[in-house]
């Protein structure tokens, strides 16, 4: 059964996710670009993430939960796929495939950007990278990484345990979030059929549109193939375990590395 149905009608449809998906992609441009939101968090600097911890959960979670409630859909097998728990291999194994997305992703932008490995791992790369210009587009997509939002608000921590509430806030927190919407409730309804005909999507293609989705909804151009990228590798984690839960390690472990080199002064 590869429309991924199994026979339960108690789970949301194919246009229950698109009406998802469309809620927060208009939620967030309607919070960064029609309210003095994001000026706000521009602003603040790096206390802003705490901001964004908040906006995510309470803003985008926790609607999506009541409303799943309000559907009688199964919340739990919903959110964190058919086995909640799928044992510390699995676990493993999303780790090591963040991890692996990370290092291809930082390669293949060191290589674009001639700049040696060597130099791009041990931090240089924020000064290697010589300034944009029309005829460097990767020269150009460093420099949009060096003055994102998000790169604005993350600032070296000065002890064990601010760097430990900047994990859980720039890593963790996102990663827990995003899996359980995109990978948990998004995925599973663009497997299903539609209110006025037959699945569309397969497991495979509803991997590859969630991941684009997923990617396009950061409202980040430049980091839209990197994300897409970590979002494949989620959904085949997901799909092929059957759980949420190692799709959730590889984007930690994905958001772990970013977050440590590039308070380090790395090259993501």
């Amino acid at each position: 059964d590869d429309n991924g149905s199994g026979g339960d009608d108690k789970m949301p449809l194919f246009d229950d996710g698109v009406t998802w998906y469309c809620y927060c992609v208009c939620g967030l441009l309607w919070l960064t670009d029609l309210t003095p939101l994001g000026p706000l968090l521009r602003a603040s600097g790096p206390a802003a993430i705490y901001w964004l911890v908040g906006i995510q959960w309470l803003g985008f979670f926790a609607p999506t939960l009541a409303w799943a409630r309000s559907q009688g859909w199964p919340v739990t097998r919903l959110l964190l796929g058919q086995r909640v728990w799928p044992g510390w291999g699995w676990l493993a194994a999303g780790a090591g495939a963040g991890a692996a997305v990370y290092l291809v992703v930082g390669s293949i932008m060191a290589a674009k950007a001639g700049i040696p490995l060597a130099e791009w791992w041990a931090g240089s790369a924020h000064v290697a990278v010589p300034p944009a210009t029309p005829a460097d587009p990767m020269a150009a997509f460093m420099e949009a990484e060096r003055s994102s939002v998000l790169g604005s608000m993350i600032a070296a921590p000065s002890n064990a345990l601010e760097a430990a509430r900047l994990w859980a806030c720039a890593a963790l927190s996102p990663a827990v979030c995003e899996e359980l919407l995109y990978r948990g409730l998004l995925l599973t309804a663009l497997q299903r059929p539609r209110l006025a005909g037959p699945a569309l999507l397969g497991r495979t293609d509803a991997v590859f549109v969630t991941a684009a989705l997923f990617a396009l909804a950061h409202l980040d151009l430049p980091q839209f193939g990197p994300l897409t990228f970590l979002g494949v590798a989620a959904g085949g984690l997901a799909v092929a375990s059957g759980s949420v839960l190692p799709a959730i390690a590889a984007h930690a472990t994905y958001n772990s590395a970013a977050l440590a080199l590039g308070v380090l002064g790395g090259g993501l």
